[in-house]
């Protein structure tokens, strides 16, 4: 996913009382103005040397949203336990290309 699309659907619909635990693993690669960022070792916890996001949590970070509510940080873990749709994103600032 890139990380100028600010939320992709998982096609998982929580219903009221339903939870569920996301798990991520892997890194991501983007280019970054700051060294300690750049490069293709970026967790799902994200790069903390940037502070420049939309979500609390490291630049590159996994966040996620329920319908069109405000985003927030999963990162490596992370149990949802409202109703909504799910989307995943990346803690990216909307729009900008590095």
């Amino acid at each position: 996913m890139a990380a100028s699309t600010p939320f992709v659907g998982t096609a998982l619909t929580l219903a009221p009382g339903e939870s569920v635990l996301i798990t991520a693993t892997g890194a991501i690669s983007y280019g970054s103005q700051n060294p300690a960022c750049a490069g293709s070792q970026i967790t799902p916890n994200g790069c903390r040397a940037e502070a420049i996001c939309p979500v609390g949590g490291g630049r590159g970070a996994l966040v996620g949203r329920l319908g069109d509510g405000t985003p927030f940080f999963v990162g490596k873990s992370r149990i949802i336990g409202k109703p909504g749709a799910l989307s995943l994103g990346i803690n990216d600032p909307k729009g900008r290309v590095w």
